[in-house]
């Protein structure tokens, strides 16, 4: 009986069966890698609390001598009060487990400088291996100076909640304070006060002397009221002509005495401007919270309310937010009421 033909073997593609070879970077291309790219290497040897460097780590450290970074312990020496995070933590106070590849971490923190006052940021990533015992044995990674995009940051930070005009915070940021205060008095049994202050006139000083001159005088208030504010109340712009006023653990009396001292600082003193001393004056309504408001929403209407009955009383003044009062029942004005 005729055995059925087999298909020959199919012969390989050239080079098919050769395993690919990746080319390895000897340690003088990789130490010039690390110089290129603004990186340093270093292996933490856990146990012995010992720190090797790539030689280019004082560079990137902008620290004067290897002694400085040979230990976690003389590493820890150079952090600045600044830092929020250390390596020390972010591996050692790590919950989990090593599978056998290590334990990946990023951090970030300031290391002092031999300038007083200065730091230097440092973005610290890398891995930490454990020993028989499951403890960190070894710690590799990578550090580098990022110290001009944390000032980057912290710029675009500022510009965000800022305003551009008067330097100060801008409404966003105030609302989110308005909400947080309502929560933190809510939760410990206190109350905080919210003041809108509107600059009178100040229509009128455009069409005058020019938006640039008012512009000055926003500004120039602006700056008046911080300088009159408690050392944890806030103050910012709140919309074209109005300033909103963040006042912590603020009591009813607080309020009053506040809204006050804000109305007669900006009436007292003349404001210097390109056309002259101007003088002007602010109108202010408060309210205070959770007290007269439920919510943070009824913060902002409130004293918005009661700015409206300052002006309705007269330029320059100040009013608290009172709620309307319920007739009792038989009085007279009950009894109209309910007929």
């Amino acid at each position: 009986m005729a055995q059925p033909k087999r298909n020959p073997r199919p012969s390989p593609i050239h080079d098919e069966d050769k395993p690919a070879v990746i080319p390895i970077l000897s340690p003088e291309r990789v130490a010039s890698v690390l110089f290129a790219s603004g990186d340093a290497a270093y292996s933490w040897d856990c146990e012995a609390d010992a720190i090797a460097w790539s030689g280019n780590a004082l560079t990137v450290l902008n620290v004067v001598s290897i002694e400085q970074i040979s230990s976690g312990r003389a590493y820890a020496h150079l952090l600045s009060p600044d830092s929020m995070q250390t390596r020390y933590d972010a591996v050692f106070a790590d919950q989990r487990k090593d599978p056998g590849v290590g334990v990946s971490y990023e951090i970030r923190y300031a290391l002092k400088q031999s300038v007083p006052g200065q730091v230097c940021w440092i973005e610290d990533s890398g891995r930490w291996f454990a020993g028989l015992d499951g403890k960190p044995a070894r710690a590799d990674g990578i550090v580098r100076n990022v110290t001009e995009r944390y000032r980057r940051e912290q710029e675009l930070a500022r510009l965000s909640q800022s305003d551009p005009l008067t330097g100060g915070l801008n409404r966003a940021v105030l609302t989110q304070a308005i909400a947080d205060e309502f929560e933190n008095a809510t939760k410990f049994k206190t109350n905080f006060g919210f003041i809108v202050a509107a600059i009178d006139g100040l229509a009128e000083c455009n069409q005058a002397y020019g938006y640039g001159v008012g512009d000055q005088v926003i500004a120039a208030i602006a700056e008046r009221l911080r300088t009159h504010k408690r050392g944890k109340d806030l103050i910012g712009r709140f919309s074209d002509n109005k300033f909103g006023i963040v006042l912590h653990e603020c009591s009813l009396e607080d309020l009053f005495v506040a809204g006050n001292r804000f109305v007669n600082a900006v009436r007292e003193v003349p404001f210097d401007t390109s056309s002259g001393a101007l003088k002007f004056t602010v109108t202010a309504g408060g309210v205070v919270a959770p007290r007269y408001a439920r919510n943070s929403g009824e913060v902002i209407a409130y004293a918005n309310i009661a700015l409206e009955q300052a002006k309705a009383a007269g330029k320059g003044s100040f009013l608290d937010y009172q709620p309307p009062r319920t007739p009792m029942p038989g009085t007279k004005a009950g009894k109209k009421k309910a007929g």
